[in-house]
């Protein structure tokens, strides 16, 4: 059941990390290019993509939820999971006021806007790579520790009942491009 590191439920979200981490990169370009004048047609209507991106995410936080933070809950892991959960509905607010900001056509020419605009956006960069960086090198080394082969594979089937981010690469990657040499899989003997 967990054969290839791209099987493994810590595997999945950080690939999933990397594509929202991209994307974070990507809105923080635009919004200094909004900043400075400089924005393209092309670039606004980017941030449209990019908040669907972010919103369509929210598969993502409810596996870690549903099926990682209860399992650790269940093991007296409670502060850090209530916080992340807390930042999880935070940040569901702030995505889906960005995604209502820049439905197209997005047109800059109120002050008001624009500052709406970066603050939103900046708050979702700003908070998103804190909270990646937080469960990454916190949480899921933590739950990598405390979790046991058979919750590991539960979690899979947990994982494949909720369902997907649409930009998941779980069927067709051969193990997270990040973690290859240290992959989770190999430290549990998933392999």
């Amino acid at each position: 059941m967990l054969g290839r590191e791209a099987d493994h439920p810590v595997c999945i979200l950080m690939d999933e990390h990397e594509v929202i981490y991209r994307n974070l990169e990507e809105l923080w370009r635009i919004l200094n290019e909004i900043n400075n004048s400089l924005a393209t047609v092309g670039e606004l209507a980017g941030l449209s993509e990019i908040a669907q991106l972010l919103v369509e995410a929210e598969s993502h936080h409810t596996r870690e939820e549903k099926a990682l933070f209860t399992r650790l809950e269940n093991q007296g892991v409670t502060e850090l999971t209530q916080y992340l959960r807390q930042e999880h509905k935070q940040l569901r607010l702030k995505k889906h006021l960005f995604a209502e900001l820049t439905k197209p056509p997005v047109i800059v020419s109120s002050s008001q806007f624009v500052q709406k605009l970066n603050e939103t956006g900046q708050y979702l960069v700003n908070t998103l790579k804190a909270h990646i960086f937080t469960e990454e090198e916190i949480l899921y080394p933590m739950a990598l520790d405390v979790l046991g082969h058979e919750e590991w594979k539960l979690m899979v089937t947990e994982f494949n009942r909720i369902g997907y981010c649409q930009f998941t690469y779980k069927a067709f990657f051969e193990g997270c491009r990040r973690c290859v040499l240290n992959c989770p899989s190999r430290t549990i003997g998933l392999l």
